[in-house]
């Protein structure tokens, strides 16, 4: 159990974190989301013990995150956003010198870092210099390091910036198989990844929590909303379209025709009715759908 009570974060005249509460039980994975600035990182640094916290406190398993800081890095692994690696050392001689400093037995290394370097799929490549890795095995390697030594808890910051489609699949599959043994906090801006893998939702603003619950939970917030796709040519297409009660919200693509994006009330199929506009109107209907609303949808419509 992480509990973090009260909590704020100053630097100086600006506040990070701003008098936050927040209980994580175990054995979840956890999507910490927010844009730039919302208090993400600092608020992970915190419960990893880099930063200390300015008023409040935080516990793990009821042991306080600054007064017991050896305890609380014992069961928690941390892989940054800038993933700091010795790129000039062999994999296997960088995930020993990590065990190492962990506090693993000498006779225990070896053992330890077949078993993450397994866990992760790394095993074909302990032999060869990180430098060479590409940049998913060297991913893959933060990760094994985070997960050294077994902790409860991981705690991954930003952990598919800057992969490739195919490189996010892989770590997708990772952070899934970390849920089945760890408790994983994972900050991303890639919010498909938190809807395939992520148990709970944390949404931060200004250093706030704004949002938590399921994704599907957070989903239901655009319950009776939905976005239709209209393409059209025809006169007056735009003014037609906002005398529309039930229409909330319209914006504009460039087209060489009329293409637009509406946010509609969604109690009922709209599209029936835009069909028979078209006719009416005599629009060349060319492309008409609807797509309900994502959880990229909702995390826009609330941090904006």
């Amino acid at each position: 159990m992480i509990s973090i009570q009260n909590v704020t974060k100053n630097f100086g005249t600006h506040t990070a974190v701003n008098n936050l509460n927040w209980e994580i039980t175990p054995g979840k994975v956890i999507g910490l989301l927010g844009p730039n600035g919302a208090g993400k990182t600092t608020t992970m640094r915190m419960i990893a013990g880099f930063y200390e916290p300015s008023a409040g406190n935080i516990t793990i398993n009821g042991h306080d995150v600054v007064q017991e800081p050896t305890y609380i890095k014992n069961i928690l692994g941390y892989l940054p956003e800038n993933n700091p690696l010795y790129e000039e050392m062999v994999t296997r001689e960088y995930l020993s010198l990590i065990a190492k400093l962990k506090g693993i037995s000498k006779s225990d290394i070896k053992d330890e870092v077949n078993r993450v370097a397994h866990e992760v799929g790394l095993g074909e490549y302990l032999s060869r210099p990180i430098g060479e890795l590409s940049k998913g095995y060297k991913q893959r390697t933060g990760f094994a390091a985070a997960i050294l030594g077994n902790p409860e808890i991981v705690i991954l910051d930003e952990p598919q910036e800057g992969l490739d489609p195919n490189q996010r699949i892989e770590i997708r599959e990772l952070i899934r198989k970390l849920g089945q043994n760890h408790t994983v906090i994972i900050s991303t801006h890639v919010l498909a990844e938190v809807e395939a893998t992520c148990d709970e939702v944390v949404i931060m603003k200004d250093g706030e929590i704004i949002r938590h619950g399921s994704p599907q939970e957070i989903q239901q917030e655009a319950a009776g909303r939905a976005t239709i796709v209209l393409e059209a040519q025809g006169q007056d297409i735009i003014a037609a379209l906002e005398g529309l009660p039930w229409v909330e919200q319209i914006q504009q693509h460039q087209s060489p025709h009329t293409r637009v994006e509406i946010l509609v009330l969604a109690e009922d199929d709209r599209r029936p009715h835009l069909f028979n506009m078209a006719k009416e109107h005599n629009w060349t209907l060319l492309e008409l759908h609807q797509t309900k609303q994502s959880l990229e949808d909702v995390f826009t419509e609330i941090t904006q």
